[in-house]
């Protein structure tokens, strides 16, 4: 979490956040909450015991600092096949 957002959120409720969406966006629907659920998750009705699998595709992006471009790599993984791509794009660093 970015450090300068420290005196504004409370760290347990974000981590709350992210868990219930990590659940929402399971591979398969039978493994997602239903909207009742997630509401009753959110509001701290009850604990969460469900851990969320490792998502089956993810984007990751690591930006180089440069002189006025910035060379950019995009890591996509779906479930055991990564593909990564880089480009070269115009940043206000």
């Amino acid at each position: 979490m970015d450090p300068s957002l420290s005196d504004t959120f409370v760290p347990d409720e974000v981590q709350r956040c992210i868990h219930v969406g990590l659940l929402c966006v399971e591979q398969h629907a039978n493994d997602r909450p239903t909207m009742s659920d997630v509401i009753s998750m959110l509001a701290n009705k009850y604990e969460l015991t469900t851990l969320p699998r490792r998502p089956a595709f993810y984007v990751r992006r690591e930006i180089y600092e440069g002189e006025t471009t910035s060379k950019v790599l995009d890591t996509c993984t779906y479930s055991m096949t990564t593909i990564s791509t880089s480009c070269e794009v115009d940043v206000n660093i």
